[in-house]
């Protein structure tokens, strides 16, 4: 103990104190990266892509190509940062052109890969994704319209409905294909995105051109 006119000290006591106090600070300083760092929302690539050419009208003889996938999630945010789910796409390019489908339904894909089966379960709409929990659906992915105005004379509407033969003509000379689903959250203004690479042999274009449907696995980029 050090002694000084009228003040006496000792160290232990204040050593102890700071320590406490650098303690807390600490906490406070977590507590705050946490506030500040929010719902951490991962998605996975999936591990197969159904690929089906559907028909949309019986008056329609011709059939557009429509993908399926499972989305999963996770959220490694803290309590209380949650995270919504608020839009789905799926895409892919093709001799230079980008064609997306937007996200449609949640299916079970069933029956083998050369004859795939669709049994609907629900709308697709925005889901939450709880602080510290995982989601996983089979989303049902569809071509939609997009929006041309009078300044883009060239704009297709109907771009993205891509018939089963130009799609099967446009894999003909690829040895893979990327396929890139991206994720739009609720209040973030960046989506989150992942892709895989489908592998394009005699055996798939095969499938597609006798049965109008398969379902390919589909390998992550770096494997």
């Amino acid at each position: 103990m050090r002694k000084f006119p009228y003040i006496e000290i000792d160290l232990k006591t204040d050593i102890l104190a700071f320590a406490a106090f650098v303690m807390a600070l600490g906490g406070v300083l977590v507590q705050g990266y946490h506030f500040v760092r929010g719902a951490q929302v991962t998605l996975f690539p999936p591990e197969q892509v159904i690929m089906i050419f559907y028909q949309y009208h019986p008056k329609d003889e011709k059939r557009y190509l429509r993908l399926g996938a499972r989305v999963a999630y996770t959220n490694d945010g803290e309590t209380g940062h949650n995270a919504v789910v608020e839009k789905e796409t799926i895409s892919f390019e093709l001799d230079g052109v980008r064609y997306e489908q937007q996200w449609q339904s949640v299916h079970k894909f069933t029956g083998t890969e050369a004859s795939v089966k669709t049994e609907y379960i629900s709308e697709a709409k925005p889901e939450p994704i709880q602080a510290g929990n995982a989601i996983s659906r089979e989303i049902y992915f569809a071509p939609h319209s997009i929006r041309c105005t009078q300044k883009q004379p060239d704009c297709n509407v109907e771009k993205n409905y891509l018939t089963g033969i130009d799609f099967l003509n446009g894999i003909a000379g690829l040895e893979q294909l990327k396929i890139t689903i991206s994720s739009k959250l609720f209040d973030v203004k960046k989506p989150i995105r992942v892709s895989c690479l489908i592998d394009v042999d005699t055996a798939l274009i095969g499938k597609l051109a006798a049965f109008g449907s398969a379902a390919p696995s589909c390998w992550p980029e770096s494997s």
